[in-house]
């Protein structure tokens, strides 16, 4: 086995501080793989990485809540980011939290200069508007409301504005590629006064039950948004 794999460079090395350190036993510098392959045990660390490229934000759990009992078990369970749908009253839902450490997002109830004021305006996440809500609405309210959520944010992050979920959320006849038609031309159409991009977009997928093709129409459409916002 020798001449099949002579010591070289830091394989020679290892090698010998293992020996050195068996005492004048023979160790086992080479493995048996299911019965027939026999490798050297030892391989020299390389620099690895993913065949995809990691995405500049990575993945963070967000727990939706209704209600302020909700806040603390989402926290404990675990969640990076919360939702608080219909929040009237944020001091109260959000006691004891570090805005500092969670990214909130508000969803309907109180606006932004209520949130101000009760000292609860997210470090980062945002106060969210429906985006299919706003049919008939003109591009200079959803301007005026981004100017007011900027005139109150706490730091230098881009706070998101906008809430575009998946049509199959609240109607399930829509079928996946027709929802994703749909979320495309929205994003479209909300891009316009937001400057051209999405960022303070926060936009909800609707998950198929088979994993292939939840993976597959996620794929779809990140590959249809990158196409006309280029990360």
């Amino acid at each position: 086995m020798e001449d099949a794999f002579p010591p070289k460079g830091k394989w020679r090395d290892w090698t010998a501080a293992v020996e050195a350190q068996a005492r004048g036993t023979s160790p086992a510098v080479h493995t048996v793989v299911e019965g027939e392959l026999e490798v050297p045990v030892y391989h020299p660390a390389r620099p690895v990485s993913p065949a995809r490229k990691r995405p500049a934000t990575p993945w963070k759990i967000r727990s939706t809540v209704r209600d302020k009992s909700g806040v603390m078990p989402a926290l404990e369970g675990g969640a990076e980011v919360l939702r608080l749908v219909d929040c009237h009253h944020p001091s109260e839902w959000l006691e004891g939290v570090e805005m500092g450490y969670v990214e909130v997002e508000f969803e309907g109830g109180t606006g932004a200069d209520e949130i101000a004021e009760a000292g609860r305006m997210p470090v980062e996440g945002g106060v969210l508007i429906n985006a299919w809500n706003r049919t008939g609405s003109k591009p200079e309210d959803l301007v005026s409301h981004c100017a007011k959520v900027d005139e109150h944010a706490t730091s230098d992050v881009v706070l998101r504005t906008v809430l575009l979920p998946d049509p199959r959320l609240s109607d399930g006849g829509w079928s996946t590629a027709a929802s994703l038609a749909l979320l495309l031309r929205r994003c479209q159409e909300t891009a316009t006064p937001l400057e051209g991009h999405l960022k303070r977009v926060s936009l909800d997928l609707m998950p198929n039950e088979d994993p292939v093709l939840a993976l597959a129409a996620a794929e779809a459409l990140k590959r249809l948004l990158l196409r006309q916002w280029p990360a």
